[in-house]
């Protein structure tokens, strides 16, 4: 069994669920929704799935295409993709399964509707090498439909795969020809479709690790759900299929699974080691690397405590290469080298590097490029499940975050400790933010609802606000602490008066998915992302809104500078975008994005001083010198998962990073 490491590869996962349909040849299904939850749940927590979840709720047919087509774009051989389909299927005259969207004419199928053969043809042409399809629909059985006219575009397709080295696993809910029924549940109580319900609940109690392992192969995963809906009295009859494929794939850990112990070392290799020749020790780091690599967590656990003990006490020679088996090539992380002319530092002044230390789960090692500031990491905070939003109270004295438990937590940054958490939000917390004066915090759930509570002692203010239909992935106060803007997953943008909550008149109130929205300082502005890659300006004074081109593809995030000189936008066309906001009716692009992003940026923040903009890269965190469009350090490591959330403190002092690996982590903030 492949066991996933640090050294792996990436894990993603793309989750597709389609309940609402406009032609009546549909009726709505009330499943996808809450499978779609769990799945992004489980799947993205990282005591089990450990995956990297995006998800596409209810879109068009187009749409659903180009989120698939940029969930598998830029991938490497290593990683791991998942996607996953709960919606509606139908089959076509030549029994071709089609994947329905909200907009998809049953009398037009081949052309308003996701194929299996185009999506075979895409997931063949990704670069990714493990691959693991997931369908729960009526006829899902059809995706590798044997004997059928599909079947031998399927085997030309897995025929190139295999020639690949790739492996590809699919699961489907039904047989050819069968449908996929929901569940029934009781009042008030959400329904999720059968075999979904049981895949899930083999993975989040660990049950489905039948071989005590600690990691639950795809195959395991399957095996579970087929007994569990025997066991239940289902009519449906899931399939398998793998193609291609060395090994097994693991999907998740078993959260319940006993703690690894490190494997004793090999007696000739603990030779070596204790041997009194530098040399000797140095040539045992190359099979330690290797050992590092190992399918059996125990060792690979072992090799990796004695690069880092070898890495904190032994010899330059010996140290440096332990690092560097540890963390790849390049820097060795906590060593720096002497600044040169034109760095703005006298070239008569050496830095000197301080003792290497082995990186620690809650100590990161923060590598430091010749320009760089002495950033470190004040203290990191851990959560259970993935963490999507944090933002700082006004003072600074309070950090608040909001995550996959679906709970708000309030802490203390400077010394780590947990001031406060709230309950009340039944989904995924997306979005959090304080008001101006700090007294209100305001969050924004997958559940659609908007919260407001006091921030002193936690308590409710009001009861939820709940004119969004879908998850609310924004919200923001305006500087005055008047108004709170919310913007949602079903496209709407809504504004409340606080503290009452009543409803405003909205700037706009119609369009693509809201990924972000933001107030500008001054208040004369409301900045709005959507999902059909633009950003909308709404002007205050006159309600006019002007529109700013130039990504190519979706915003994930802005953030505007304390000045008002500025906003920025980042993509998942990994730039950054630079708009001068000296003209509100005409803002115009600066003459160079920021390009050297490795990923689109999930979150942007700007330092108290504007000086600095912060920016998520994956699993690190880039600061920018943005009017020089120059790093000023290199980047943030320490955390192994994607992050999804950055944010200065008011008062300078902190730069607070999260992600879906369930950490903050607080940094000394630099000046620029």
């Amino acid at each position: 069994m492949t066991v996933p490491s640090e050294r792996s590869g990436g894990r993603f996962a793309l989750v597709v669920a389609t309940g609402q349909y406009q032609d009546a040849a549909f009726s709505t299904l009330h499943a996808p929704g809450q499978d779609a939850r769990d799945m992004i749940e489980v799947l993205g927590d990282p005591e089990v799935g450990q995956f990297d979840v995006d998800a596409a709720i209810d879109l068009p047919d187009h749409q659903i295409r180009r989120r698939i087509g940029e969930f598998l774009d830029g991938r490497h051989p290593d990683d791991l993709i998942l996607l996953y389909f709960s919606c509606h299927g139908a089959l076509d005259t030549r029994g071709r399964l089609h994947l329905i969207g909200t907009d998809t004419s049953r009398r037009l199928l081949p052309t308003t509707a996701l194929s299996s053969p185009l999506l075979l043809d895409v997931l063949d042409s990704c670069r990714a090498r493990s691959q693991i399809v997931i369908l729960d629909c009526c006829f899902s059985g059809s995706f590798a439909n044997k004997g059928g006219p599909l079947e031998q575009l399927v085997q030309d397709q897995l025929t190139k795969g295999a020639r690949k080295q790739r492996g590809r696993v699919v699961l489907t809910a039904c047989r050819d020809g069968e449908l996929s029924f929901e569940g029934t549940a009781p009042p008030d109580t959400p329904i999720r479709s059968v075999f979904t319900a049981a895949l899930v609940e083999g993975l989040r109690t660990g049950e489905a690790d039948r071989t005590g392992e600690g990691f639950i192969s795809v195959i395991e995963a399957f095996n579970y759900a087929v007994a569990a809906m025997d066991k239940a009295g289902s009519d449906q009859s899931p399939q398998h299929s793998i193609f291609g494929g060395e090994g097994e794939i693991v999907l998740a850990r078993n959260p319940r699974a006993l703690p690894v112990q490190p494997a004793p070392l090999p007696a000739a290799l603990r030779a070596n080691l204790e041997s009194p020749y530098p040399p000797v020790r140095h040539a045992a780091i190359e099979v330690l690397t290797d050992l590092l690599r190992s399918p059996n967590p125990a060792v690979a656990l072992a090799a990796r405590q004695e690069l880092q003990l070898i890495a904190s006490r032994d010899v330059p020679l010996v140290a440096e290469a332990a690092l560097r088996a540890l963390h790849g090539p390049g820097p060795i992380p906590g060593q720096r080298t002497a600044p040169t002319p034109g760095d703005g530092v006298s070239p008569a002044v050496t830095a000197v590097a301080p003792a290497a230390q082995p990186a620690t789960p809650d100590k990161p090692v923060v590598t430091l490029a010749p320009t760089a500031i002495p950033t470190t990491t004040v203290r990191v905070l851990k959560t259970r499940k993935p963490v999507e939003a944090i933002a700082f109270s006004s003072l600074g004295d309070v950090l608040a975050s909001g995550g996959a438990d679906d709970l708000v937590r309030l802490w203390n940054p400077h010394d780590g400790r947990l001031i406060n958490t709230l309950a009340g939000h039944s989904s995924w917390v997306r979005a959090v933010a304080f008001s101006p004066g700090g007294d209100i915090l305001a969050s924004g759930g997958g559940d659609g609802t908007v919260r407001l509570w006091n921030a002193a002692d936690g308590t409710p203010l009001m009861d939820p606000l709940s004119d969004h239909l879908f998850p609310v992935t924004s919200v923001a106060f305006s500087p005055d602490g008047r108004q709170l803007a919310s913007g949602s997953e079903d496209g709407t943008v809504c504004l409340w008066a606080v503290p009452t909550g009543e409803q405003l008149d909205p700037p706009g109130n119609e369009g693509a998915h809201v990924r972000s929205l933001v107030f500008s300082p001054d208040g004369r502005m409301l900045a709005v992302a959507r999902e059909d890659d633009t950003i909308e300006i709404h002007l205050a004074e006159t309600g006019e809104i002007a529109r700013l081109p130039g990504h190519t593809q979706i915003v994930t995030s802005m953030a505007i500078a304390p000045d008002n000189s500025v906003l920025a936008a980042g993509s998942l066309d990994q730039a950054i975008r630079l708009w001068d906001l000296g003209d509100l009716r005409d803002p115009h692009q600066a003459d160079r994005p920021i390009t050297k992003q490795q990923r689109w940026p999930a979150s942007l923040a700007f330092s108290a001083d504007g000086r600095l903009l912060a920016a998520a890269d994956d699993r690190r965190v880039r600061l920018w010198d943005w009017r020089r469009r120059r790093e000023v350090c290199n980047p943030l490591e320490g955390h192994t998962r994607a992050v999804k959330s950055v944010a200065f403190s008011l008062t300078g002092e902190l730069l607070a990073t999260a992600g879906d690996d369930g950490t903050i982590r607080l940094w000394q903030a630099p000046d620029a």
